[in-house]
């Protein structure tokens, strides 16, 4: 199971962290490469579907070759999302994690005694961009969502 937020200081040089920050990217780009054969393949099963849905509607009635094969295309078209669900989550847990080495890079530096200092459009731009860029929370089956998460409420001990 892919543990998509991870909130632990990761502690690199800035050598070690570009490298790392380097290695997730590939990995990134070859996940996202998966993705896109997976949508082909699962796009494939889909026009299937739709074909057979065709095929029963001009003959005007089921009969039990295309409820089976009708039957055994949904099973594909499952488990053809299935995996691409897997792909995607392990794609969101890569970006979360280069975001965290890159924010943690940016922590060492602060902590380290190189002081930024940002005007308020410079601190809103940040805002808007950190906003747009959050990594996704998305529940599998019957999976609560967390604490603050969309209208779920803070917990009683939250300050």
């Amino acid at each position: 199971e892919i543990e998509l937020f991870r909130f632990y200081i990761m502690t690199f040089s800035p050598d070690q962290a570009a490298f790392q920050v380097q290695e997730r990217l590939k990995s990134l780009h070859n996940n996202l490469f998966d993705i896109e054969e997976e949508r082909t393949r699962s796009d494939h099963t889909l026009n299937n579907i739709t074909k057979t849905h065709d095929k029963i509607t001009m003959e005007g009635k089921l009969t039990p070759y295309y409820q089976n094969k009708l039957k055994g295309l949904y099973t594909t078209a499952v488990s053809d999302a299935k995996q691409e669900e897997t792909l995607i989550r392990q794609a969101l847990a890569s970006i979360n994690e280069i975001r965290n080495i890159c924010n943690d890079q940016r922590i060492q530096a602060r902590s380290a005694g190189n002081k930024e200092t940002f005007g308020r459009g410079d601190m809103m731009n940040m805002l808007i961009t950190s906003a747009l860029t959050l990594p996704l929370w998305v529940s599998q089956v019957g999976q609560k969502a967390p604490p603050l998460c969309g209208a779920v409420p803070a917990e009683s001990s939250y300050i």
